[in-house]
């Protein structure tokens, strides 16, 4: 079946691309605000 090799091939090239540090990269990551941030870990703090 073409569907195994293809998925074979598609996780040989994931693997690749993470043991060389190509993935993930900017393109890929999602950065949040500071403030967000800052706010967030006030919220969780308080949920102690």
């Amino acid at each position: 079946a073409q569907i195994g090799q293809d998925i074979v091939k598609a996780l040989s090239a994931f693997d690749k691309e993470v043991k060389t540090g190509t993935f993930p990269d900017e393109e890929h990551s999602y950065h949040i605000k500071k403030e967000a941030e800052q706010e967030i870990l006030d919220h969780l703090k308080k949920m102690k």
